[in-house]
């Protein structure tokens, strides 16, 4: 059986070890709680569902897009 993460749990992951997200509020890498903000702010959909920090990805993960109404869209 697949170990199942947290959708927070995966963004940190992605964060540390694969990209490093840029911060929107200082220079460098997104921390933590930046992060956390961008879930509480809608800020991410993952195979095209806003999702929450706590919601368990318990599928292949095909899309990630960051700030999908702002200006720029970052898409994975």
């Amino acid at each position: 059986m697949k170990n199942k993460i947290t959708c927070l749990q995966f963004m940190l992951e992605i964060n540390k070890f694969v990209c490093g997200f840029h911060s929107t509020e200082r220079q460098g890498k997104a921390s933590n709680s930046e992060i956390k903000r961008w879930f509480r702010n809608n800020s991410i959909v993952i195979n095209g569902k806003k999702v929450s920090a706590d919601s368990i990805l318990d599928c292949e993960v095909k899309s990630l897009v960051l700030f999908p109404s702002g200006r720029k869209v970052t898409v994975l």
